[in-house]
């Protein structure tokens, strides 16, 4: 594994708190859900590559 940066470390980390907030603030709209599930979907399909 190559060794990652701090600063690298913590934008990812910031990054991901972002979309958390955003996954849980579309949930909470009506067919905020279907949303939540595509990104989930899309986040998966992006993990396999």
């Amino acid at each position: 594994m190559p060794q990652i940066s701090p600063l690298v470390w913590c934008y990812s980390s910031f990054l991901g708190a972002v979309i958390v907030i955003l996954m849980i603030m579309c949930a909470e709209w009506e067919g905020g859900l279907s949303v939540v599930d595509d990104m989930a979907e899309c986040g998966l399909s992006s993990l396999k590559w």
